[in-house]
């Protein structure tokens, strides 16, 4: 069982602990489990994330801007031309810098503050399409309209990646906040794929994608583990996720190129096998879910290559490797008792989701489709109060499945559509800061309004 700061402070206050021995245990936990494994702000550093209401409302306010000005840009935008593009993601950018500097340095707000240095840096890769355009200066051959960005590998946004990696990182100079490393891992991975055109020339193979995604994704989480060890531990999250989604999506393209079975594959293949289940364990001792997750992802590849085995060779393979997954499980069983709520959670939450779907997204009347999105908006909110992170999930995939829509059928030729969803999200985040003042009156407020029984069931509210 977990003992976060809270509990201490409510031992404390209910006379269990004296302030001295609160104290005394604060410090010998810091010892035990790091700093940053506390849930207290003033023991993390102040940008350090937190499950609570405000924090959703920040990301998810920033996801939205960030998004209405990339993956959900309409081809409308493309009538204001290079200089007009370049024009307006400038002027975001110079409006985020401003709104951010001020709540980072004059009001200590580190989460919002940082985020919208983030959307600055978001806008680079806009802006820098825009100038590339009204200059017609490409490093390969022109790659059309800013949309097919997030759609597309081609060689010519190679450019807009390595200055949106430059801007991130003027950016860390001045603000260190751990999102920030986002946009750098995601251009990093895509620059993975669309260095490929510019490496092996226009007539690129499958193969060649694989072997340069593999070489990036190495150097990403090279990259990911001295930041965590120079810097802070959730500076290399990023770095993990996005080196990873490289560096197994290149071993996985490579093992799986040839037809045939020769031994230069079937080494991949056991290479692939043998590093997820390493990555499993890795993750699981070092309390790195991302590895635990990719490792898993690569166990249930090499699997998938043994499930139809073609000779001895492959039979033999799939015995050893079943009994060494057998040998792990075992070694690693502690025979502790297991809380099934999570995955009945995860079960009766997607059960929901897709009965919702079914009498809302599937039927031609809007009006039901906007209900779909407002149902989405209640996941989240369920997710803060049961403390359950699988119902954000689920709430934040279907609402960007239903602003993806929007954008690509209702909106797909708007020129208003991405200044109106990233208003959407800058009055999220202001709304966010602005009840940040008044949370506690209201949070009392709100648990005053249930009824005894509910409060006993839920989870401590977070502050």
């Amino acid at each position: 069982m977990a003992v976060s700061d809270d509990d201490l402070t409510w031992l404390t206050q209910q006379g269990h602990l004296s302030q001295e021995q609160a104290t005394g245990l604060r410090t010998a936990l810091q010892a035990r489990r790091g700093a940053a494994r506390l849930v207290e702000p003033a023991l993390r550093p102040a940008w350090s994330p937190r499950f609570d209401f405000l924090n959703v409302a920040y990301y998810f306010g920033a996801l939205l801007v960030m998004g209405a000005m990339g993956f959900f840009m309409t081809l409308g935008w493309e009538a204001f031309g290079g200089g007009g593009i370049a024009a307006i993601a400038v002027a975001y950018a110079a409006a985020f810098v401003l709104a951010g500097r001020r709540l980072w340095y004059k009001h200590q707000l580190y989460v919002p503050g940082g985020l919208l240095i983030t959307m600055a840096v978001a806008m680079v890769p806009l802006a820098t399409y825009g100038i590339q355009r009204a200059l017609n200066v490409w490093p390969d051959a022109d790659p059309g309209n800013f949309r097919e960005f997030h759609q597309w590998v081609k060689g010519g946004w190679f450019t807009m990646e390595i200055v949106t990696v430059l801007a991130a990182g003027a950016a860390l100079r001045w603000f260190r906040f751990p999102f920030l490393v986002a946009p750098i891992a995601f251009c990093l991975w895509y620059m993975a794929m669309d260095a490929t055109p510019l490496i092996a020339g226009a007539n690129f193979t499958w193969l060649d994608r694989g072997w340069v995604s593999l070489g990036f994704g190495i150097a990403t989480i090279a990259s990911g583990v001295i930041a965590e060890k120079k810097v802070h531990r959730d500076f290399g999250f990023w770095l993990y996720l996005f080196g990873q989604l490289a560096f197994w999506g290149g071993l996985t393209t490579v093992a799986g190129w040839h037809e045939g079975h020769g031994w230069v594959t079937s080494g991949l293949r056991i290479l692939l096998g043998g590093l997820g289940l390493a990555a499993v364990i890795g993750g699981t001792r070092t309390r790195h879910p991302v590895f635990t997750v990719f490792g898993v992802y690569a166990v249930l590849q090499y699997i998938g290559y043994l499930a139809w085995p073609e000779g001895p060779w492959q039979s033999a393979q799939a015995i050893i490797y079943g009994l060494v997954l057998c040998a792990v499980a075992f070694a690693g069983d502690t025979r502790r008792p297991k809380d099934p709520a999570g995955w009945v959670y995860l079960l009766g939450a997607f059960t929901l989701n897709m009965g919702i779907i079914a009498l809302t997204f599937r039927h031609a009347d809007e009006w039901r489709k906007g209900l779909f999105a407002v149902a989405c908006l209640a996941f989240m909110l369920i997710a803060i109060i049961l403390q359950r992170r699988i119902f954000l999930v689920i709430g934040a995939l279907g609402m960007l499945a239903y602003i993806g829509r929007l954008a690509t059928e209702i909106f797909a030729d708007s020129l208003i559509f991405p200044f109106i969803l990233s208003g959407i999200g800058i009055g999220i985040i202001a709304l966010a800061v602005a009840y940040r003042r008044q949370h506690e009156r209201l949070r009392t407020a709100i648990v005053s309004k249930l009824p005894p029984w509910l409060i006993e069931r839920l989870p401590p509210l977070p502050s």
